[in-house]
């Protein structure tokens, strides 16, 4: 009789172990952000060796004694007028792309939409100096919005995809099961549900267009557009060395970019808004029509910078 007691009590520790093992995969699924320690560590050491301590050394260096410079309040408006209008466009057209796509969402769309988002703001400054060369809309206020539009519109695209695909269909039945209309499921559950995913990619597109070099620089025209970014280098790389000058507009670049990325990150950690992974999304297909139609759009949308600007990759003919 001993023998069936042994039998009994691995049964037993066996069925311990694999609840808690449930109970372990349960919690890992409705907080995934606890599975990324190391990730998170990495990214704060790389935060501070490439940001937080240079950042700190020309604040030694700067003489905050000094009076705020006059031009500052007026310069952080000018950028604060760009990024926003930037940030507008992306959204405009980022939104509605980011529908199409949710409906016939691959690895191929997904793919060459964060390599759109990546590339380099050259190729887009580029073509968009090509098309407008000879016009009068070669510089100023306008090309600067369209081209961080046209680098930004796939990660706000990307964004809204992800967002309507990952909403867990089981809400929208409880609520359509407990009598709530198509319009009232709409805009109590998947609104909220996908405008705080596209919340972190709006607030990631106006830090980087409020930061924007590049494009404001060559595109901008100089005095037509005037950026902290252009500021800060022009206080450094301009007539004289101005650590101060250039620390006051650092400092304002980096609250104003700073204030929107944090606020988003407080609604991400709020336990209302915790993902459901392991709760089913169900199956969003469009047409092969229409998934054709998405796919071309983004593979037309990554090439078509290239294209436009390496026959004219020369100062010379860019002039």
């Amino acid at each position: 009789m001993a023998q069936p007691k042994r039998v009994m009590h691995t049964s037993k520790k066996c069925g311990r172990s694999w609840r808690a093992f449930s109970y372990a995969r349960r919690m890992r699924d409705e907080n995934p952000a606890r599975d990324f320690g190391f990730p998170r560590f990495a990214a704060t050491l790389l935060f501070v060796v490439l940001i937080a301590y240079p950042f700190s050394r020309i604040l030694q260096r700067a003489d905050f004694s000094s009076p705020i410079p006059p031009e500052l309040f007026s310069i952080a408006k000018g950028s604060l007028v760009q990024a926003g209008w930037s940030l507008f466009a992306s959204l405009a057209i980022g939104i509605p792309l980011g529908i199409l796509y949710a409906a016939a969402w691959s690895s191929w769309i997904r793919g060459l939409s964060i390599a759109s988002f990546s590339m380099p703001s050259l190729l887009v400054v580029g073509m968009f100096a090509t098309f407008l060369r000879g016009t009068e809309y070669r510089f100023g206020l306008a090309p600067v919005v369209v081209a961080h539009a046209y680098l930004n519109i796939p990660w706000i695209a990307v964004a809204t995809a992800e967002g309507i695909r990952s909403l867990p269909q089981s809400w929208l039945e409880a609520a359509r099961t407990l009598g709530a209309t198509r319009v009232r499921a709409f805009l109590r559950i998947e609104l909220p549900w996908v405008a705080k995913r596209i919340s972190l990619a709006a607030a990631q597109v106006f830090a980087l267009c409020l930061t924007s070099f590049a494009v404001v620089m060559v595109l901008g025209g100089g005095p037509p557009v005037e950026t902290l970014e252009t500021e800060i280098f022009a206080a450094v790389r301009g007539a004289g060395l101005s650590l101060s000058k250039a620390a006051w507009f650092s400092v304002a670049e980096l609250a104003l970019a700073a204030l929107p990325l944090l606020f988003v990150a407080s609604l991400r950690s709020s336990s209302i808004y915790r993902d459901s992974l392991s709760a089913p999304t169900g199956d969003r297909r469009a047409s092969p029509g229409v998934a054709r139609a998405a796919t071309l759009i983004a593979v037309v949308w990554f090439f078509l910078p290239g294209f436009a600007f390496l026959p004219n990759a020369s100062v010379a003919r860019l002039a």
